[in-house]
């Protein structure tokens, strides 16, 4: 069902993540982590994960800066989906 599947994205995105934090910030910076980041943290949201939560707003904030919900929302509404750089990790699936 539903909850499944939700289950299963949040295990594939907190496999990128985890990916991306091998990456120097720099690099963090400029790749599609903080999107996977951004879909991770709602889903932990969702989940109630909250120490996760926690820790993705805290790499967030490191690289985008305190308002960083807004930067992915500018993001998001300026740069149309299929435009969007996609992590080796998700490319692969």
């Amino acid at each position: 069902g539903k909850q499944g599947n939700l289950k299963q994205a949040f295990e594939y995105f907190q496999q990128a993540y985890k990916a991306g934090l091998g990456l120097d910030p720099e690099t963090r910076k400029v790749t599609a982590f903080p999107l996977v980041a951004a879909a991770l943290h709602l889903q932990a949201k969702t989940l109630k994960e909250t120490a996760l939560q926690q820790d993705i707003e805290t790499q967030l904030q490191q690289i985008l800066g305190p308002n960083w919900e807004q930067q992915i929302r500018n993001y998001k509404a300026s740069v149309p989906k299929g435009n969007r750089p996609m992590p080796e990790m998700l490319a692969n699936h």
